[in-house]
């Protein structure tokens, strides 16, 4: 099957080299990988650096076809925008029918590609977006990033238990799944990007779940797994309120995001109950984690994003 894999990263050629090592030890090979190069202060002699880095990995595999979105590469590129903007850059390179859309941080198994894709075997007309199992390596959980209902009163994808991966069939329905990992026809992506207005946290799940109401299906396969590395995380980073501009963001983007999904009942118990719930729980983490010294800012940034949530609403 002819598939394109795509990675928006800032990172260094070394840091990504263990997903690219994935990649070329897949059963079924890409025949194109798109490397979407997101540094701001990018200098000829790293540019240099980085396309050899990336040849060695490749040379053994002359049929991948090795594509390299930068500031000097591509002058229209512009750097710094943000995921969302590094995430819809890639469309006018991807020349395969299908495509893998994969964060920089995540390892595939030898079969996950060709397992992903055989979703087109069982239904060769279909539409839909497919996420597989996200292996978190840190704390050796399901990352919490696949839901078959939208849990209002935390603003997060449900928890898919390992008692529930082992009852559950091999394709679950979703209705939003995260973007660490997707795979979907090319043009759907190509006719659905990303919100830009959205830069980073929610932005992926805002997606899909706007897919969903548009009628395409997000579907987990069971039977995939990739793994998710990371450094340690605080339990504000884990939150996305570890900085101002995160705070701002997960303050805004879950009202967002609740607005998409929620409806009716639940749309009236998020707005008079989970909201406020939320906006204190997310306030008491700041004063219980953060340094003093932190807490002023934090907060303004949290009471900000909650009143222009509420206003875009």
């Amino acid at each position: 099957m002819d598939y394109s894999i795509v990675i928006p990263t800032n990172r260094s050629s070394s840091s990504i080299q263990p997903l690219l090592l994935s990649l070329v030890q897949q059963t079924l090979l890409p025949r194109q990988i798109v490397i979407v190069y997101d540094c701001p202060h990018l200098t000829e002699d790293m540019k240099n650096q980085y396309h050899t880095d990336l040849k060695n990995i490749f040379s053994d595999y002359l049929l991948i076809q090795v594509d390299i979105v930068d500031m000097l590469s591509t002058p229209s590129f512009i750097p710094w925008q943000w995921a969302s903007y590094v995430r819809n850059f890639w469309r006018s390179y991807v020349s395969s029918p299908y495509m893998i859309f994969v964060d920089d941080d995540n390892i595939f198994d030898t079969s996950a590609c060709e397992d992903l894709l055989s979703y087109r075997t069982s239904d060769p007309h279909s539409q839909a977006i497919i996420a597989p199992l996200q292996w978190d390596h840190a704390s050796t959980t399901i990352r919490p990033s696949l839901a078959i209902w939208f849990q209002a009163l935390l603003c997060r994808p449900q928890w898919l238990s390992h008692r529930h991966i082992t009852i559950t069939q091999r394709y679950h329905r979703l209705l939003l799944a995260s973007s660490n990992c997707l795979v979907w026809p090319t043009m759907i992506f190509q006719q659905f990007p990303f919100d830009e207005s959205i830069p980073f946290v929610y932005e992926d799940l805002i997606l899909t779940a706007q897919m969903t109401q548009w009628g395409i299906s997000v579907v987990c396969d069971t039977k995939v797994l990739i793994h998710h590395y990371h450094a340690h995380r605080s339990k504000l980073a884990e939150l996305y309120i570890n900085t101002a501009q995160r705070a701002y963001y997960k303050a805004k983007h879950r009202i967002i995001l609740a607005s998409i999904i929620t409806s009716g009942l639940q749309k009236v118990l998020f707005y008079v109950f989970w909201l406020r719930w939320h906006t204190c729980y997310l306030m008491i983490c700041i004063v219980w984690y953060a340094p003093y010294s932190e807490w002023k800012w934090l907060l303004w940034w949290i009471i900000r994003g909650t009143r222009d949530g509420l206003l875009l609403r």
